[in-house]
């Protein structure tokens, strides 16, 4: 069961700790909305399936024990846009430094932009309603 006062932070350390994982609080959060959903109509459209996937993402990514240095072969510019590899089921991983690909200001703006958007679509679901 999920607590009523579950946050993100607080998911984020449970399935960090692995006192549970990702695709039980989607589960979780999915069979709570089955049951109140028909009296709250809170929601418009819900997508099970990906939802449970991108948890099965993370719980894999929370798999990961450690995160190595590339190795000495990487000369170049890669070494800004990868932290190092993860090993992971007999794969190896490698593992983004988004900094390495964006500047802050265009972190910045990717966010105000995302913003906007979805703004734009609040906006015109409220005018279709």
């Amino acid at each position: 069961m999920i607590p009523d006062s579950l946050t993100i932070d607080a998911a984020r350390s449970s399935i960090q700790e692995r006192t549970t994982t990702a695709l039980a609080l989607a589960e979780a959060h999915y069979a709570r909305i089955q049951k109140e959903d028909g009296e709250i109509g809170a929601f418009l459209t819900l997508c099970k399936e990906r939802a449970l996937a991108q948890a099965d993402r993370i719980d894999r990514m929370a798999e990961i024990a450690a995160v190595y240095p590339l190795p000495r072969g990487f000369t170049g510019d890669e070494r800004r846009w990868y932290r190092g590899l993860a090993y992971l089921d007999d794969s190896v991983i490698p593992v983004v430094e988004p900094t390495g690909f964006l500047t802050p200001e265009e972190f910045q703006r990717l966010d105000r932009a995302s913003a906007a958007a979805a703004f734009q679509r609040e906006t015109e679901a409220a005018v279709q309603a």
